[in-house]
């Protein structure tokens, strides 16, 4: 497992570079794909993290999604993460008796 204040959260993952490099990620980082959060248990280069565990990616929250935009998600079902890319902050969605709506974590 790895301890929490490992965690690297990148981005959405990406093959390679803008020069066609592909990229490394280490230990530790966080990336989205598919909308699936995946992080990396060993240094890992060219691999797609729907690969997999025999890779070095381990999805994390299988039953939920995650989203990484600017802007509030369309189609999020509640236990679903969005991390809104133009300010940094993560939220949750969640039902309560109010309604469903997204709350700061």
């Amino acid at each position: 497992m790895i301890p929490f204040d490992s965690f690297n959260f990148i981005g959405n993952y990406k093959f390679s570079n803008e020069n066609g490099v592909p990229i490394t990620y280490e230990y530790g980082d966080l990336v989205i794909n598919n909308s699936r959060l995946y992080a990396a248990s060993k240094t890992i280069t060219g691999v797609s993290p729907e690969v997999g565990e025999r890779e070095g990616w381990i999805m994390m929250g299988k039953s939920q999604n995650f989203f990484n935009d600017n802007t509030v998600p369309f189609s999020a079902k509640v236990g679903d993460e969005w991390i809104d890319s133009a300010t940094g902050r993560v939220y949750k969605y969640i039902k309560d008796d109010n309604g469903k709506h997204w709350v700061e974590t």
